[in-house]
């Protein structure tokens, strides 16, 4: 579900999720940006695994 859950738009993707805590988003923009990058670059699998779905995403709605 969480590939598929890329393909939805994200007020579907809300919907399906309608408790949410802010608390992550303001967290992330707590963080400076240098620090993100390098905790997204502690985990590499992950981090090619987004950048492909998001770039076949991005390639299938140009």
């Amino acid at each position: 579900m969480s590939f598929m859950r890329g393909f939805l738009p994200r007020p579907v993707r809300r919907a399906i999720h309608p408790v949410r805590s802010t608390a992550g988003s303001i967290k992330r923009r707590a963080t400076p940006r240098p620090v993100r990058a390098m905790q997204y670059a502690r985990h590499p699998v992950g981090t090619a695994t987004t950048r492909i779905g998001r770039a076949a995403r991005r390639s299938m709605f140009r």
